[in-house]
């Protein structure tokens, strides 16, 4: 399989830590609602960190959120979708593809050396 590696987003909760770091990043179990998936159950990572950080739940009253930034293969070939299909998962593996990416109205911004925002983050 030919690699499709890049570092992406995701947020959680902080008490989600636990599990993630004995288990690993897990898709949801078969009897967990789905509620709140755009393309079916899976692991959801992003571009943009403030995608990422709408998962985190940290806009709730003493709620506080964290973001990964992980190195995620993504696979060859993969669907891409525009918009919200909640049996992407199923179709995208009918068709021998390794993941589905949903592509949004925003896009990140050109890069710009983090350097700028603080002079600790200057990449070298």
């Amino acid at each position: 399989m030919e690699s499709d590696r890049c570092l992406l987003w995701q947020g959680l909760r902080v008490t989600n830590y636990a599990g993630i770091l004995s288990h690993g990043l897990l898709i949801a179990p078969c009897e967990s609602p789905m509620s709140g998936y755009m393309l079916g159950k899976g692991i959801y990572v992003a571009e943009m960190s403030s995608k990422s950080a709408s998962s985190c739940h940290h806009t709730k009253p003493g709620g506080e959120g964290s973001l990964l930034l992980c190195e995620a293969e993504l696979g060859t070939p993969r669907q891409i979708l525009t918009v919200a299909n909640h049996k992407a998962g199923g179709g995208a593996k009918e068709q021998g593809m390794h993941s589905t990416r949903g592509l949004g109205r925003l896009v990140p911004s050109e890069w710009v050396d983090a350097g700028i925002v603080h002079k600790d983050l200057k990449g070298y």
